[in-house]
């Protein structure tokens, strides 16, 4: 449901040759929007006072990231 078989990681420690940082940057854009999303829900006070099944709430709260992200992007 949505999940990859890839998981990437970025390269960690100092003097990485470019084609490491470039992969890193490409990383963090692809990263960006999510964490965006999340912290923006955080805030939402909506989502703290829901008293619905888990099913529904998964579905507000996946709306709201589509609305995010189509938002931001």
């Amino acid at each position: 449901m949505g999940l990859s078989e890839v998981v990437l990681c970025p390269f960690k420690g100092r003097g990485k040759p470019q084609w490491k940082k470039d992969a890193n940057s490409e990383h963090a854009k692809l990263r960006s929007p999510g964490e965006r999303a999340i912290a923006q829900l955080k805030n939402w006070d909506i989502l703290r006072r829901l008293r619905c099944c888990p099913h529904r709430a998964g579905e507000i709260t996946r709306a709201v990231l589509v609305l995010q992200l189509r938002e931001t992007g």
